[in-house]
């Protein structure tokens, strides 16, 4: 939500960690967005488009529609369980994201639509993880885990309670709350083009990174 160069970003976590919850709730860092569900059994031609052939019959051009990816433009993409996406398909989904267009190839005909969208995926490791190659193509990688504390899991109860009872209201009780992330979050924005990182920084970070054996 802070820096505009980092498009996509991985939630792991166990099951009842509340992966899809805290994937959910992003869209409130992005005022006007909104979130575009990526299945996934999606089909290539529901996710990035295809021929429009009742248009392209009734004009004799090719007609194209954009599918799932041409609606998740100026907006955000979420994709539960992605270790279960196709690998292609997920390649695909981030070359896209990256390059900021979708480009297809149908028929003998071409079309390209932009595609400026933030991708928020979660899966629970435990199922089936994705390949190292894949993992790669995430800008980030959050873990969700699990509440040990006896009285902080009885608080997630009430809340849950509350929130069934009356979303309006609960929501409206932590307004403030969300007033007060909204404004970090836009200051964040405003001074990100002025944070520089020290030579004394970036040797710690590759140290870092150097003991936990990270190529």
């Amino acid at each position: 939500a802070v820096n505009p160069a980092l498009k996509t970003v991985l939630i792991r976590g166990d099951p009842g960690s509340a992966k899809t919850t805290l994937a959910r709730s992003a869209v409130f860092l992005f005022p006007g967005r909104s979130m575009v569900n990526i299945p996934q059994n999606v089909s290539p031609e529901a996710l990035f488009g295809g021929l429009d052939v009742e248009k392209t019959m009734e004009t004799g051009e090719p007609r194209f529609q954009s599918g799932l990816m041409g609606r998740a433009d100026g907006n955000i993409a979420y994709i539960d369980d992605v270790n279960l996406l196709e690998d292609g398909i997920l390649a695909s989904v981030t070359d896209a994201v990256y390059g900021g267009s979708v480009r297809l190839e149908r028929e003998g005909a071409s079309m390209e639509y932009a595609c400026d969208t933030v991708v928020i995926a979660t899966m629970n490791p435990d199922d089936s993880d994705i390949s190292d190659h894949m993992l790669d193509r995430f800008c980030m990688c959050a873990y969700s885990t699990g509440v040990e504390d006896q009285p902080e899991r009885e608080e997630i109860v009430h809340r849950n309670m509350r929130f069934c009872a009356s979303p309006r209201d609960f929501m409206e009780s932590y307004a403030e709350a969300d007033a007060k992330v909204e404004a970090e979050v836009s200051r964040a924005r405003e001074i990100l083009p002025c944070v520089t990182i020290s030579d004394e920084l970036l040797m710690i970070s590759v140290e870092l990174c150097g003991s936990v054996d990270a190529d």
